[in-house]
């Protein structure tokens, strides 16, 4: 009789279930780096336009400052959500370990989260 040297149906289903965790993860990170930057192209785009001699009635209602800053916020906000979450999933299933902190996935979490606080914390302290 042959002897199974291979992963179990079980084991096999709880990789794939963090690998399913990484993606979602990663997606969210890519989401927020978009809405970073969006909010800064908005802000800094949309301001321009508002200096001018005959800006746009839009600008009116709502400042680029304001959309900008909701946008950076939001991205801010979902990752750490994201963040959290995935980190609460993987300890939940007990697959938490110390190396997951360190994982790629998370060091670029880590790194798009630092960016997007210093980007709000600009904007909302040294903005105009």
């Amino acid at each position: 009789m042959e002897e199974n040297k291979g992963l179990s149906k079980d084991d096999l289903a709880v990789e794939r279930t963090k690998l399913a965790l990484e993606r979602t993860l990663l997606a969210m990170v890519r989401t927020a780096t978009t809405l970073l930057t969006f909010g800064f192209t908005i802000i800094k785009l949309l301001e321009e336009k508002a200096r001018q001699a005959s800006p746009h009635p839009i600008l009116d209602l709502v400042s680029p400052k304001s959309v900008g800053t909701i946008m950076i916020a939001a991205g801010f906000i979902g990752l750490l959500m994201s963040t959290i979450h995935y980190v609460g999933l993987m300890k939940r299933m007990g697959s938490f370990t110390r190396k997951t902190w360190f994982s790629s996935s998370m060091i670029i979490s880590y790194v798009i989260l630092l960016l997007d606080f210093l980007m709000l914390f600009g904007t909302l302290v040294f903005g105009n």
